[in-house]
């Protein structure tokens, strides 16, 4: 609960620091003007916990949307349990029972993904959806070879976007990039 009430009261230009140590969390939402320091782990809450605490159907374990500006840096990682979700071979495009991306970023501009690991997403790895001036470097993804639908870095839409220096190894693509009928911001 602290993790989650944190990010909810973080407004814009507010830092999140993840020292050392093991946080195990629900999903939540970055403010616009959002900083994460990720020098220890955020652990996904289990999939068990979802339904029972009326997560069913969240698109993302971690999201936001329409920031102006976004950083999440650091040496630590984001775990997203995906081994419960991939076994249960849940579908993936029904809303009620949706696979929730671990890192999904809609409508944002200025976007900093930098040195973090995530690891073992129930579905994509990292959204960017319509997003502009978007750099991911040295970003490490990893997932087993047969876990379903693990996307590395999924981008639709948007522009002025970079990956370097970044390591993937999933079990579906690792880099996309999607046309979109949307306008970007």
């Amino acid at each position: 609960r602290a993790v989650r009430a944190a990010a909810a009261s973080c407004g814009g230009g507010c830092t999140l620091r993840f020292a050392n140590g093991t946080f195990l969390t629900g999903p939540f939402s970055l403010s616009d003007g959002s900083t994460v320091e990720l020098d220890g782990t955020i652990v996904a809450a289990p999939m068990a916990w979802w339904v029972p605490a009326g997560w069913e159907g969240v698109r993302a374990f971690v999201w936001t949307s329409g920031a102006s500006s976004l950083t999440l840096r650091g040496s630590g990682t984001i775990d997203g349990q995906g081994a419960d979700w991939w076994a249960g071979q849940r579908p993936v495009r029904n809303d009620s029972k949706w696979r929730p991306y671990l890192l999904r970023i809609e409508h944002s501009t200025g976007v900093v993904v930098s040195g973090i690991r995530l690891l073992n997403s129930p579905n994509h790895n990292l959204m960017f959806d319509n997003c502009s001036r978007v750099r991911v470097l040295g970003l490490r993804v990893e997932a087993p070879h047969d876990s379903p639908n693990t996307d590395g870095i999924n981008f639709g839409g948007g522009s002025d976007q970079l990956v370097a220096d970044s390591h993937i190894s999933n079990g579906d693509d690792c880099v996309t990039a999607i046309t979109s009928t949307s306008t970007p911001p």
